[in-house]
């Protein structure tokens, strides 16, 4: 297909015959076909090819329908010549094909090298020549108009085409004849070929850009204004009536250019307004039109539901199906995200701007006559080599609200609840997409100066969700994509919406919704080309993030539709016949940013309070997690600062980390943290008696070998006397001094060096036996441990059942002199039993028989 192409869609809704020649064989219930040779007339390729000639009339192709006059008829046609000799226009319905039966035709004529003129022929006569200086092996569009008598002639193209617009060659007066066909005569010999065709249509209301609704674009919508910018092929007078119902009531008008941009204001917000735009040639007046009655909407004031569509990469391709679709949903906005038009191998301002027209407004024209559309730049709008260039085209093309120190590459405005910010990634032409100082420096500021609920941000390059197939990770993502992704984090930013990489995908991290549009138009490089992925496939992610999809969705066209609510923000993705992809809620950062974990705090022997900074606002609660992954325990309570966890060992590690949830999931897991839990407090202490030294001893804990684990024995009137910190549960003191009694502590330690409250063991004697040759001995002279409060522990109070006996040594461990020493405890333990048994019996007796002696005396 050529450059500048005058697509059916320009007047699809005014085309009474076309033809685009994609069948490789001419249509016979279409055309006549003259062709002396029998292959001079050639369709393949999309179009159809002239090689060879003959005489005038001896090769020609008109229509086989006759067109009846009517004013604004008109015939369109692309032409490309590679030589002299074709005459396209009206022909009349006689049976003869000559030149001469050519009403209105317009010739390409190359008479000399440099001086190529093109000439006007009516009814066989030559007007003469009404332009010259055109080029061979150049793209031109021609269109021939017809008057209610004569016609005007128009063309487009090389040095036609300045600003997009269509050049006036010649204006007659001549012939009313009514029935007419349409085509060309060809002649002149020529061997080589001499010229393709394509595109052929009729359409019953004039020049399209003039005459119909194309190139009307609603555009910056505010409570009390709306900018409508109108385009026509050439110099225009535009005027502008507008009212709360079809009688208008208002007009604003504009005049002699090509490019009308109209500001509206003094508007009602939330209101919807008719419109009506009438279109007239500047200093022709008698060549004017009015669309039918439009309509435009103001912004929403917040608490008003609204939806918005994201398109992206159109890039030369077709988004037919996608429109149709857009428009049965009928949003509220249009946003695209970049890679508009195809603007690799243009060079000019003004062949960017034609890409506009036939990449982009050709399609969507019937969208944006009552819907906005906000676009972004892409690395194709602003092809490298020409950068400067498609950035002039682009800011003419179309109208966007201006940032102070971006214009219209980057912007923001808001809309209802939300505000949206625009982000320009093609910098200065270079091939990876970044946001340079000043714009960072403004995307801080703009998001942190709104206070709307919801904060959507679009570029065409990605931050996160980008893969690494063909191993271009670093070509789709930003350079600079952390000090983007770290303002929106800091900034409560909903979600960010780019295209570039030709799929679908999702990512979610820290809190921000990073959403792959799919391309929006089939054709070149879509929906994903063979160098980057597979053609036509779904595919796993190749390093990079692999997103929240299994696969990446990359194997259809399609857009994005997302609608605010009160209720919250949900998203879908549709293909461009309307099956749904995907869909999903989102919300200010959608699921909760990750709490930070701090230091623990040990409660006990089975608790510990696991401590933590919430970072988000808009949790539903918090789980702590294992680190088997398993959910250790949680509260259904937001804006907490800590979990408990109860029911753990004593001594004994914990390894934990925290998520916030919601309803639309959990948050990435903050760092882990280990801790001990407290060893219990101490029980079982007691003592052993020797004859000269003194053991004591307490229940083994949990884990006392771990770490700092251990025991601490002391004596509490010289606390010299003491252990120190052992990994054993006894102690011996050798310090006694006969005739003394001494009170005796212990306390635990865990394996973090944490100590438990401190049990005492009071009332201890040491004595010399009575009668007893003067060993040593140990009287309990009845004692009751008790615990009390250390720094680290709550206070504790444990009775434990008094003795009335000393205790019975224990031989486990005990070797050589200690063991005999203990033995020889126990006879002697044994023996003092004994004793006082003997002791006991005879006083038992005594009284026994005393109470007897007492009955019988009674």
């Amino acid at each position: 297909m050529f450059l500048f192409v005058p697509k059916p869609q320009e007047a699809k809704a005014a085309t009474i015959f076309s033809d685009d020649f994609n069948d490789n064989s001419i249509d016979v219930t279409k055309w006549i076909e003259q062709d002396i040779a029998g292959d001079y007339i050639q369709e393949s390729n999309g179009k159809i090819n002239l090689i060879g000639g003959g005489n005038w009339g001896s090769t020609t192709l008109v229509s086989q329908t006759n067109f009846t006059r009517a004013a604004n008829v008109t015939f369109l046609a692309s032409v490309n010549h590679s030589a002299k000799g074709v005459m396209y226009g009206f022909k009349d319905s006689d049976a003869s094909y000559s030149y001469t039966n050519m009403i209105y035709g317009l010739y390409l004529y190359n008479p000399a090298v440099g001086n190529r003129q093109i000439l006007i022929f009516e009814d066989g006569n030559n007007r003469g020549a009404v332009g010259s200086g055109w080029s061979l092996n150049t793209d031109y569009s021609i269109a021939i108009v017809l008057k209610t008598t004569g016609a005007k002639y128009y063309i487009k193209g090389g040095k036609y085409g300045t600003d997009n617009s269509w050049s006036l060659l010649y204006d007659s007066s001549y012939s009313s004849e009514s029935n007419l066909k349409v085509g060309f005569a060809f002649g002149t010999p020529c061997s080589e070929n001499v010229m393709a065709m394509d595109d052929v249509s009729v359409v019953d209301s004039g020049l399209p850009f003039v005459t119909d609704n194309s190139n009307i674009m609603i555009a910056k919508p505010t409570l009390n204004s709306v900018t409508i910018l109108r385009k026509t092929s050439f110099s225009s007078d535009v005027t502008i009536d507008y009212g709360l119902t079809d009688s208008y009531g208002n007009t604003t008008s504009s005049t002699n250019k090509t490019i009308h941009e109209l500001l509206i204001s003094g508007l009602s917000p939330s209101t919807t307004y008719h419109y009506r735009i009438t279109t007239s040639e500047n200093g022709n007046p008698e060549d004017t039109t009015s669309t039918s009655d439009l309509t435009f909407k103001t912004q929403l004031e917040p608490g008003n539901d609204f939806s918005f569509v994201i398109i992206g990469d159109i890039q030369g391709g077709d988004p037919s199906g996608t429109v149709n679709q857009i428009q049965a949903l009928n949003p509220d906005l249009i946003l695209t995200v970049g890679d508009n038009i195809q603007g690799e191998g243009v060079s000019s301002v003004t062949d960017f701007e034609t890409r506009w027209q036939i990449d982009v407004f050709d399609y969507i024209q019937d969208l944006t006559s009552h819907i906005p559309l906000f676009t972004t730049l892409g690395n194709h709008d602003a092809a490298i080599s020409n950068f400067n260039n498609g950035i002039t085209a682009y800011q003419q093309q179309v109208a966007m609200p201006t940032s102070d120190s971006g214009g219209e590459k980057y912007y923001s405005f808001d809309y209802g609840d939300a505000h949206f910010v625009v982000l320009n990634g093609t910098y200065n032409g270079s091939n990876a997409g970044t946001i340079d100082s000043t714009q960072l420096s403004w995307l801080e500021n703009d998001l942190q100066s709104t206070d709307k609920t919801w904060k959507f941000v679009f570029c065409h390059y990605l931050i996160y969700g980008a893969d690494n197939a063909g191993g271009m990770l670093t070509t789709w993502r930003l350079s600079n994509y952390t000090d983007v992704a770290t303002i929106m984090k800091n900034n409560g930013v909903t979600a960010w919406f780019n295209g570039h990489r030709h799929v679908y995908n999702r990512y979610v991290k820290d809190g921000v919704f990073y959403i792959g549009n799919p391309c929006a138009g089939s054709g070149w490089g879509c929906p994903l080309d063979d160098a980057y992925g597979g053609e036509g496939d779904n595919y796993a992610n190749s390093g990079g993030d692999t997103g929240t999809l299994v696969n990446t969705v990359g194997d259809y066209v399609g857009f994005t539709k997302v609608s605010v609510t009160s209720l919250g923000v949900s998203a879908v993705i549709y293909e461009e016949d309307g099956t749904v992809i995907d869909s999903f809620d989102l919300t200010s950062g959608a699921v909760p940013i990750y709490p930070t974990i701090g230091a623990s705090t040990v409660l006990s022997s089975s608790a510990i309070r696991w401590n933590f900074t919430d970072n988000s606002s808009f949790e539903t609660g918090f789980r702590v997690y294992t680190n088997a992954d398993a959910i250790a325990t949680s509260s259904a309570t937001a804006n907490l600062t800590y979990l408990d966890e109860t029911g753990l060992s004593e001594n004994t590690q914990y390894t934990r980390y925290v998520k916030a949830y919601n309803d639309y999931g959990e948050s990435s897991s903050s760092s882990a943290t280990s801790t001990y839990t407290l060893a219990d407090t101490p029980t079982g202490f007691n003592f052993m008696r020797h004859p000269l030294s003194l053991d004591i001893y307490v229940d083994r804990f949990t884990n006392d070998t771990l770490g700092s684990s251990g025991y601490l024995f002391w004596r509490t009137d010289n606390s010299a006397y003491n252990s120190g910190w052992i990994q054993t549960n006894q102690w011996q003191d050798l310090n006694m001094v006969e005739g003394q009694t001494y009170t005796y502590a212990v306390k635990y330690r865990n394996a973090n060096g944490i100590e438990t409250a401190t049990t005492t063991l009071g009332g201890v004697s040491f004595i010399r036996e009575v009668g007893g040759g003067g060993t040593p001995n140990v009287v309990d002279i009845g004692y009751q441990p008790q615990i009390t409060a250390s720094s680290t522990q709550a206070t504790t109070t444990q009775n434990n059942a008094s003795t009335s006996s000393a205790q019975v040594p224990n031989l486990a461990g005990l070797t050589g002199q200690a063991r005999q020493v203990a033995i020889q405890q126990i006879r002697d333990m044994i023996t003092q039993i004994q004793n006082q048994l003997v002791i006991l019996i005879g006083q038992l007796i005594q009284a026994l028989q005393a109470e007897l002696a007492n009955m019988l005396g009674r």
